[in-house]
């Protein structure tokens, strides 16, 4: 049996398995710790500057829906995304999304550097990691002091006003542009709930922010056909 545990070779998990079979490495996976409970993959080649995203269970993930956005709408703090595929049917479907690789996760920014690469990332962010950690912590136990939790579905968390609370802490912290990046969030998903928690916050190699992520996995209006196939040019 693999890592995975049982595949089959037309899932998902075959799917990343014949990636790795061509050469690609894991170099991540998010929705639980456990690697075969994980609802997304992360592969890429060594060196490359690009990855390629697995999203084994799309219904309820809003990823991809956040995905092609940034793909119609490419712009600073978004994932610069190249293409968008799904496959199969039912609770087989899943999504292939290929992307430039980013680096520097927020939350990993009190843990010794991965490479040169990372530590001018964050030699130039630190200032701007701070500020919005801060925006963020506040946020969050606000939310909390008022009964929302971020872990569960409530009508009240997927709130639009409740990005713009966020953005008005970012403008305070001196993160105008951030604030912007939030509201404009805020018009274009008003029934998502927002998840911008540091893990979701990494970095381009030039050194430039970008939200991985920002939702939660939720019950929200996911369609149940997509495009088959986004692609951005070279």
């Amino acid at each position: 049996m693999s890592e995975f545990g049982p595949v089959s070779r037309f899932g998902p998990m075959g799917y990343v398995m014949r990636l790795q079979r061509r050469g690609f490495v894991l170099i991540g996976h998010g929705g639980s710790d456990d690697l075969a409970m994980a609802s997304t993959y992360v592969l890429a080649k060594p060196g490359s500057p690009h990855v390629v995203k697995v999203g084994v269970n799309p219904d309820g993930d809003p990823w991809p829906i956040y995905a092609a956005w940034c793909f119609h709408r490419p712009g600073p703090f978004k994932p610069v995304v190249r293409s968008l595929r799904w496959y199969g049917r039912g609770i087989g479907r899943f999504f292939v999304a290929t992307m430039d690789r980013l680096h520097a996760p927020m939350s990993g920014f009190d843990k010794p550097p991965q490479g040169a690469r990372e530590r001018i990332i964050r030699a130039k962010s630190l200032d701007l990691v701070v500020r919005l950690n801060g925006a963020l912590d506040g946020w969050y136990k606000a939310n909390l002091a008022r009964g929302i939790d971020r872990r569960e579905w409530r009508g009240e968390a997927q709130d639009a006003r409740l990005t713009h609370a966020l953005a008005k802490r970012c403008a305070k912290a001196g993160l105008s542009d951030v604030a912007g990046f939030l509201r404009s969030l805020a018009a274009a998903f008003p029934k998502f709930h927002m998840d911008p928690a540091p893990h979701n916050w990494m970095f381009r190699e030039d050194g430039a922010l970008v939200m991985l992520d920002p939702f939660t996995r939720i019950l929200a209006d996911i369609p149940a056909t997509a495009p088959r196939l986004i692609r951005r040019k070279p």
